[in-house]
């Protein structure tokens, strides 16, 4: 509206001033236990180790995607990321 204006196009920002209501945050809602297992029960065999994964160590499908065999630690238990800035690695546990 503010560029219409000066362009000239209207006469004045009808929108000026006026002030957008503030966004509410939802409440972060988790799965339980059960409700995880079940949910990975009720998907093809191959993907519930995805679901698993993805529900117990609180990653995202974004930062799932990208691992490599070589980021699982089996001994250790770890999972680890090297998708931050700096370079250096996480990870899940």
């Amino acid at each position: 509206m503010d560029d219409a204006k000066a362009d000239r196009r209207i006469p004045d920002n009808p929108a000026r001033g006026i002030e957008l209501p503030r966004k509410r945050r939802k409440k972060h809602v988790y799965l339980t236990a059960e409700q995880l297992d079940r949910l990975a029960g009720s998907v093809m065999p191959w993907r519930r180790d995805l679901v698993l994964v993805l529900g117990l160590c609180g990653m995202r499908w974004d930062e799932l995607i990208p691992l490599k065999v070589m980021d699982v630690d089996l001994k250790k238990h770890r999972i680890y990321r090297s998708e931050r800035a700096d370079g250096e690695r996480r990870h899940h546990t």
